[in-house]
């Protein structure tokens, strides 16, 4: 294999994730759509380096939309919080750069402890697999149960005040059944023909997580302020304390069946109060890092039985998982892009506020083709069912908008399914 085109292939893979993170909406099976072609006319080897490097670079670029636009997708909906008190004291990149930090060294981190641990996965994991049901079921538990009562004080006293306490709980709730039963919808019917099954939950995601925050954004513009220069030095501390809890958050999730890049997120929140905002922040940029990169590394680990993700699990018909190469070519490729994203996130994320503080037109002009994106991808890869899906999917991702509720209660759409079919029990 000619170094050269390695190289070229790895390059190509940044660029193409990267672009794609920095639009909000648009998530990484976009790049899905042409691997056929790809796979037709690339060796391999090329192939998994760039879908590697491509990973990397866009788990990087994903925190620029959230920080900078308000817009997040399914794992960085819990930078909000931070991300809106950055904006609103002028420190978006201050706070791009902590979380671009996270993500390189929980990158970094996740393919050193996968490397240390990949002998012990072949003889931990079949311990492991007969207790996952019970073990997602108290993820599940944990997640409904953390939702606090949080009523008016001054509430009248009485069944009212019942009420008012327990209303955003029981919304909560309800948006996760709501959520489990699309999920169960899509997981056990075929809308789609065998070669595209995967996209099926594409239109979803995109209408529980994307199109809602876009809607918001469009309809509730405001003047960005005046930002200040990103700061010359990194705080070790909060980077070390919030890459190590985030790689931790991230690794559970991607090793544990159906969690996702939001429950890892979620998971180094409980570690970390987002009243420490510099540690919150690189720990949510190395959860995501960790959980999208630790997937294509455990689908190299063939001994690990495991395959997490999409893109993973699209690998399957094009890749094969033999040899110890393929390995060290996907860890390879997943630093050196996540390296060169790193490198890039601070001025493009300057470039793209500037860009809209100068001219609002803007950004809205953005938001507007990034649902237009949506709307148009939805219907090339699934046709009306899809664009179905995806509007039942955006009046379902409304709710915790609505509600002042966390949005984390939609990941229902994944937890649901794989839990009920882990305890071999299948509803519909």
């Amino acid at each position: 294999m000619n170094a050269m085109l390695l190289m070229l292939s790895i390059v190509l893979g940044v660029l193409a994730g990267f672009l794609l993170g920095c639009v909000p909406g648009l998530h990484l099976t976009l790049l899905l759509v042409p691997l056929p072609l790809l796979a037709a006319s690339l060796h391999p080897s090329l192939l998994a380096a760039a879908l590697a490097a491509a990973t990397g670079a866009w788990a990087l670029a994903g925190m620029i939309p959230p920080l900078l636009l308000a817009v997040p997708d399914e794992s960085t909906f819990l930078v909000l919080p931070a991300g809106v008190s950055a904006h609103r004291k002028g420190a978006c990149a201050g706070a791009l750069s902590l979380a671009a930090a996270g993500a390189l060294l929980g990158a970094l981190l996740a393919i050193a402890a996968l490397a240390i641990t990949r002998p012990l996965l072949t003889i931990l994991l079949p311990v492991l697999r007969p207790h996952f049901s019970w073990m997602l079921w108290s993820v599940i538990l944990f997640l409904l149960l953390s939702e606090w009562h949080h009523g008016h004080p001054f509430a009248p006293a009485g069944w009212r005040r019942a009420l008012d306490a327990a209303g955003p709980t029981l919304t909560a709730w309800a948006t996760f059944a709501l959520s489990g039963l699309l999920g169960l919808l899509v997981w056990n019917r075929s809308f789609l023909p065998p070669h595209r099954s995967a996209l099926m939950l594409t239109p979803v995601f995109a209408g529980l997580f994307s199109v809602p925050p876009l809607l918001l954004a469009l309809l509730t513009p405001a003047p960005p302020p005046a930002q200040q220069p990103t700061p010359s030095a990194l705080p070790v501390g909060p980077w070390l304390r919030g890459s190590l809890i985030g790689t931790a958050g991230g690794l559970a999730a991607v090793l544990l069946p159906a969690l996702s890049g939001g429950i890892g997120a979620w998971l180094a929140h409980q570690a970390i109060p987002s009243s420490d905002r510099r540690a919150y922040l690189v720990a949510q940029g190395a959860a995501r890092s960790v959980y999208y990169g630790g997937g294509l590394l455990l689908f190299a680990q063939a001994e690990s039985g495991l395959i997490r993700g999409s893109i993973a699990w699209n690998l399957l018909p094009w890749i094969p998982r033999d040899g110890n190469h393929l390995w060290f070519l996907i860890a390879g490729a997943l630093a050196v892009g996540t390296a060169i994203a790193f490198l890039l996130a601070v001025p493009a994320g300057n470039s793209l506020f500037q860009a809209t503080s100068r001219a609002p037109r803007v950004q809205r002009l953005l938001l507007v083709l990034s649902l237009l994106g949506i709307a148009g991808i939805t219907a090339v890869l699934t046709k009306g069912i899809g664009l179905a899906l995806l509007g039942v999917a955006t009046a379902i991702g409304f709710i915790p908008l609505f509600f002042r509720n966390r949005r984390i209660h939609l990941l229902g759409v994944v937890l649901l399914p794989v839990a009920l079919a882990l305890s071999e029990y299948t509803p519909l």
